[in-house]
């Protein structure tokens, strides 16, 4: 038996989910800001638990979500908010290649 294997219960991710949580691996490593590093450890657990939903609404809810925080703690207009609605424009063009 493999160490990592998934219960047969649990579904399997898809190459889309897999390729958004590299993603989002990846940006939150080269993210200046705390505040952008937290946003995109955040989607990428999201996005392994997103079992079933589309990678695009995940996207969209994962961007409003931080935008609302932002918004919360005063940095709604911030470099912050500029970086992560990008990122998001970006992931969805990733996953549509």
């Amino acid at each position: 038996m493999v160490a990592h294997a998934r219960p047969k219960d649990e579904p399997k991710t898809t190459p889309q989910q897999e390729k958004l949580w590299y993603f989002a691996m990846l940006r939150q490593m080269e993210a200046e800001s705390q505040a952008v590093r937290d946003a995109y450890k955040r989607l990428a657990a999201t996005t392994l638990d997103a079992s079933g939903w589309n990678t695009q609404t995940v996207i969209l809810d994962w961007l409003e979500a931080e935008l609302r925080t932002l918004s919360k703690k005063g940095q709604g207009r911030g470099a912050d908010a500029s970086q992560l609605t990008k990122a998001a424009v970006n992931l969805a063009n990733v996953l549509k290649q």
